[in-house]
């Protein structure tokens, strides 16, 4: 009866230390979780960068680039801004047609005009976007941009000035890879590198001898080409 007793005693001990150390562990669980949740309502969910792309300025292109988190380690990225003149001359120059001793360099005879740029990219974060806007990701985008220029010729005194209105539409078409990280208080840096298509439509001037033989006269004709390009450069964003 005695040894009865004390085996009923000790399994009694026994399951309230299992019963007192999994009520411990559950508190121990739940703290736990609320501590995390603490955290996570402390720390701000950043699902915005605002950025520009300092390069492109010197290519006579100024976008301003928003890039949204659509989660799952989706990113979009949209561009709108201005173009105006080239200075790095990286539109190249034309020959005018009919006249090949004599080359238009649109880049330096400083008449352009106001023009137009726009980007459209879809991105992947490599890590599953967990820590956006950080990480190594894959994106594919299309870009536009539209150059105006003007074009005169006051040379000839029996044709008289003449003008034309020219432009250059560039279409891209890139697949691009690329790391973005954080180098200062929500301040981050993107640099990328990718291979694509352009397809580039322009205008230039094409003459003419006039009917009395005295002067020429201009015309507009468009060309197209498409060509593989290259895409290197870093933007600067801010985290909001």
């Amino acid at each position: 009866m005695k040894n009865k007793l004390i085996l009923l005693t000790f399994l009694s001990l026994m399951s309230f230390v299992q019963l007192s150390a999994q009520k411990k562990t559950e508190k121990l669980r739940i703290y736990s979780e609320d501590e995390n949740d603490k955290s996570r309502k402390s720390a701000p969910e950043y699902k915005n960068l605002i950025k520009i792309s300092p390069l492109l300025i010197i290519g006579g292109e100024l976008p301003i680039i928003l890039e949204h988190n659509l989660g799952k380690g989706f990113a979009a990225e949209l561009g709108l801004g201005v173009t105006f003149r080239d200075f790095a001359g990286l539109l190249g120059e034309f020959n005018i047609d009919g006249d090949n001793d004599r080359s238009l360099r649109m880049r330096d005879s400083g008449n352009y005009k106001i023009g137009f740029t726009s980007r459209l990219g879809i991105r992947y974060y490599l890590d599953g976007g967990d820590d956006f806007p950080e990480g190594s990701y894959l994106q594919i985008e299309a870009r536009y941009k539209r150059f105006n220029f003007n074009f005169m010729d006051n040379s000839n005194q029996f044709v008289g000035p003449q003008s034309l209105s020219l432009y250059d539409n560039i279409f891209d078409f890139v697949g691009v890879l690329g790391r973005q990280y954080e180098i200062g208080n929500n301040i981050y840096m993107d640099s990328y590198t990718g291979i694509g298509i352009r397809t580039r439509t322009s205008t230039i001037p094409e003459r003419t001898l006039s009917p009395t033989g005295n002067g020429f006269i201009y015309r507009s004709s468009e060309i197209s080409r498409t060509l593989p390009i290259y895409s290197l450069g870093f933007k600067i964003g801010y985290n909001f």
